[in-house]
């Protein structure tokens, strides 16, 4: 018996998705034979960039992540020790209880990983994301985010790959949810299904940047619902978006996943924001 059933219109929109990501990648693979490759980021040429790396190993020809390493180290912007169960950074290296950012918080997701911290180069390519211009460091974005915590996520072992959503109002008016290429790119590199129509959002709720920490978690409670098309039985899922910051929207979709029948949910997000909860 299979642990996730995917409905046809979200097989169709998975696969149209990929076709289009793969369509990009066919494209910058015809384009890189006649104009050198060029970082998505910052725009400075690949080519000339090559052989930066200490041991004169890079070999950018073999990464699907189109940043050069100025980028790269600026995005892992990490200095100490991470939180497993929220992502944030942390000066204690003890268990997830000792974490100053959530030892006090319930979460609906088990663990949350992370390219880095949402501020400075990392903040201004992720708020890019948010257009349709942004698509191809979307895609690179999370071909990082693979690269660096790629072990962790395959060793959460997922079923699934959802994306939290958009209204429909705002998705209309941007044209484009940066979850939905995460979503995309995630599932095709752990090789399970992609399904970023299996999350609905209920209602157009105000932006969680636009409120106090105080009222994030009341904006989004039972703000999702899985569609009644998924089967979940005892799936483990892997949530995606492109920030975290007080966890409340992804507890909330987790919580959704969890309803649904989902036995454990994983965050994987392009950047945490460490601010208190």
């Amino acid at each position: 018996m299979l642990k996730v059933r995917l409905d046809i219109k979200s097989r169709l929109a998975s696969a149209a998705l990929g076709v289009r990501l793969g369509a990009r990648q066919f494209g910058r693979g015809t384009l890189d034979l006649a104009f050198p490759p060029v970082c998505v980021a910052c725009s400075q040429s690949l080519a000339s960039a090559e052989g930066e790396s200490e041991d004169g190993s890079v070999d950018y020809a073999d990464r699907r992540a189109l940043l050069c390493e100025d980028c790269r180290k600026a995005f892992v912007n990490y200095t100490g020790a991470v939180c497993a169960r929220c992502g944030a950074g942390t000066s204690s290296t003890g268990p997830a209880a000792d974490c100053t950012s959530c030892r006090s918080r319930r979460f609906r997701f088990a663990s949350v990983v992370a390219v880095g911290r949402y501020e400075g180069e990392l903040r201004e390519a992720v708020l890019r994301t948010k257009k349709s211009a942004g698509t191809a460091l979307t895609m690179s974005l999370a071909e990082l985010l693979w690269e660096l915590r790629g072990e962790s996520m395959a060793a959460f072992r997922p079923d699934v790959v959802a994306a939290v959503p958009m209204h429909w109002l705002r998705r209309a008016s941007r044209g484009v949810n940066a979850a939905d290429t995460i979503c995309e790119t995630l599932a095709r590199r752990l090789k399970v299904p992609s399904a970023p129509q299996m999350l609905l959002r209920r209602r157009n709720t105000v932006p969680q940047s636009e409120l106090p920490a105080t009222r994030r978690r009341f904006n989004v409670r039972r703000a999702f619902r899985v569609r009644y098309s998924y089967v979940l039985r005892g799936a483990r899922a892997l949530l995606v978006d492109d920030i975290l910051t007080s966890g409340a929207t992804a507890s909330q979709a987790a919580a959704a996943l969890r309803e649904a029948g989902a036995a454990e949910v994983g965050v994987a997000v392009l950047a945490r924001a460490d601010h208190p909860m």
